[in-house]
């Protein structure tokens, strides 16, 4: 397994002067399987011949993660049949917003177009209730995504 540590910090203030919070050495007890957005995989058609040269350098798709799995029958088709609906949803979601706000529907189109949209499966291996009791390890720590939300 491997065990992301987070460093530990002082005093920091990331909002507001007036905010000042303690960051202490905290332990992310979990195992990832991870991909990227890969327009080949996109439930919407993508000429690769139209991605726009600014967009391409961010653009990873990595066709290696799915070497280590070729034992699991049906695992690629099956990951990536779940991450096209949630990208179909995440898509519908963020036309309500933009409704919501009183803008045209397709105004945040440009943005999800080519989606900074990964996929995670996390696994958090189980604690005793004793040993739960007395850690200050954590699943997934204090973080930040950089996309518009996180569909669980």
């Amino acid at each position: 397994m491997v065990v992301w540590q987070q460093a530990p910090q002082k005093d920091v203030s990331i909002l507001d002067p007036g905010f000042r919070q303690r960051l202490i050495c905290i332990v992310d007890y979990r195992e990832a399987f991870t991909w990227r957005y890969d327009p080949k995989y996109d439930p919407e058609y993508k000429d690769p011949a139209a991605i726009p040269e600014e967009v391409k350098p961010y653009l990873r798709g990595e066709e290696y993660v799915w070497e280590g799995t070729s034992h699991l029958p049906g695992f690629q088709d099956a990951c990536i049949s779940y991450w096209q609906e949630c990208v179909k949803l995440a898509r519908r979601l963020v036309r309500i917003f933009a409704l919501c706000l009183e803008l045209l529907e397709d105004y945040f189109d440009k943005f999800t177009t080519y989606p900074g949209s990964d996929g995670v499966f996390n696994y958090y291996p189980t604690m005793a209730q004793e040993q739960a009791a007395s850690s200050q390890d954590v699943g997934l720590g204090s973080h930040t995504d950089l996309q518009c939300f996180t569909l669980l």
